[in-house]
């Protein structure tokens, strides 16, 4: 077995939402610990349904109190209702979060908020801190997808002392920050599954293959133009 194929990275780099779960499962192996931030549904959209059902143990982290409630009736890891927040934002202890359409995002700039929407103040934490609180000491598959704020999320925990093997992210806000984040943490990116991009320790990503290399660096660059572009022009056509 060669060096790629060890480390789970062996062939392509670009695969549909659908194989993400397969992916996942083959690169983490049959048990460990995971941590969902922004966990939302125990079932519909879960990154860590499937290692829970295969006996991973872990950690769900969810801001909105009656989304969090349901974690806890259907799902058997530990659930804090919480929002992570970059250090500078943790101070006060709390934030305001914007409900819309089944979704959730801190309310970053007021003036976006409409006389229609619901707005909730809720806990507000750092990762670190979250994570210290709950008793995780080490994690194996890290996944974040919390509506844009995953930067702000990843600037509050410590990567070199939790040590992920796996950094699942939502890449279609902020993407160059959150990349940088984690470039400063050792981590690289690896894999597109779906919206989510992957990344690993530096050691790990080394073996990444020239192909898929390329796929990245077109996935990320004049490919993300395009699909921003087809993204506009569809929202005019609307």
């Amino acid at each position: 077995m060669n060096v790629a194929s060890a480390t789970g990275l062996a062939g392509a780099a670009v695969y549909t939402a659908q194989e993400e779960r397969g992916l996942t499962s083959r690169f983490l192996g049959p048990s460990g610990i995971f941590v969902e931030v922004g966990a939302y549904d125990p079932v519909f959209q879960s990154q860590t349904l499937h290692l829970e059902l295969t006996g991973w143990r872990g950690l769900l982290i969810e801001p909105v109190p009656e989304f969090a409630d349901n974690l806890r009736r259907a799902r058997q890891a530990q659930v804090v209702q919480c929002a992570c927040v970059a250090p500078e934002a943790a101070t006060a202890g709390r934030v305001a979060l914007l409900e819309r359409r089944g979704s959730s995002t801190i309310i970053f700039n007021p003036r976006k908020v409409r006389p229609e929407d619901m707005v909730i103040e809720v806990p507000a934490a750092t990762l670190d801190t979250v994570l210290e609180g709950a008793g995780v000491s080490i994690i194996d598959f890290l996944s974040v997808d919390v509506e844009g704020a995953e930067p702000d999320v990843l600037k509050g925990v410590t990567l070199s002392r939790f040590q992920p093997k796996l950094v699942v992210v939502d890449d279609r806000e902020r993407f160059g920050e959150t990349c940088a984040v984690l470039r400063s943490g050792n981590y690289h990116l690896v894999r597109r599954t779906g919206h989510n991009a992957w990344f690993v320790p530096q050691d790990t990503a080394r073996h990444l293959s020239l192909r898929a290399r390329a796929q990245l660096m077109w996935t990320y660059g004049p490919g993300r133009l395009l699909r921003r572009r087809m993204r506009i022009g569809n929202a005019r056509m609307a």
